[in-house]
């Protein structure tokens, strides 16, 4: 199972998308409605996140 909390619009999205694709088990997309705004990121720390998605 894997489980994803995002905390914006663009987890969220990046959520959506690997759920869809994912062939080898079940996905759990956690929301929430709290009007929080969009994390800022650089270059360096999307790069990062991916590599936390992909480990």
């Amino acid at each position: 199972m894997s489980t994803w909390r995002p905390c914006d619009q663009v987890e969220s999205a990046v959520a959506w998308k690997l759920a869809i694709e994912r062939k080898d088990g079940p996905t759990s997309l956690i929301f929430s409605r709290q009007n929080l705004a969009q994390q800022e990121r650089d270059a360096e720390t999307v790069a990062n996140i991916a590599k936390v998605v992909t480990s």
